[in-house]
């Protein structure tokens, strides 16, 4: 393939993720039809899941096991929001409303 064509396809890919519409993996229409939600299990994923794995246990460069924590839901607020290790803060990424929805989303890693 050409570089040029390459070039325009990765642009134009980009260019249709990049759209800001109630459908991206972040937002989702409320039930009423009004303001955009996040949809804490597509940002989980986009945001979380690459280190710490779908189910919680990839612990994939130094990320811990999620099913094995013990920090309450201030704790985990906290290190979302600041960072922690090699984990980077999403305090200026996210709104309080994403942060808090992941941190209560990762309580079902949790071992019984």
């Amino acid at each position: 393939m050409k570089k040029s064509f390459v070039l325009a396809l990765f642009f134009g890919l980009m260019g249709l993720l990049a759209c800001d519409n109630a459908t991206s993996p972040q937002e989702k229409r409320s039930n009423n039809g009004g303001a955009p939600q996040p949809d804490i299990d597509a940002l989980y994923d986009m945001k979380c899941g690459i280190c710490h794995g779908r189910e919680g246990n990839l612990m994939v460069g130094g990320a811990p096991d999620l099913s094995k924590s013990t920090l309450d839901l201030q704790g985990r607020i906290q290190i979302i929001t600041y960072g922690k290790n090699t984990m980077p803060p999403q305090k200026d990424l996210l709104s309080a409303d994403q942060i808090e929805g992941l941190a209560k989303y990762i309580e079902k890693f949790r071992s019984n």
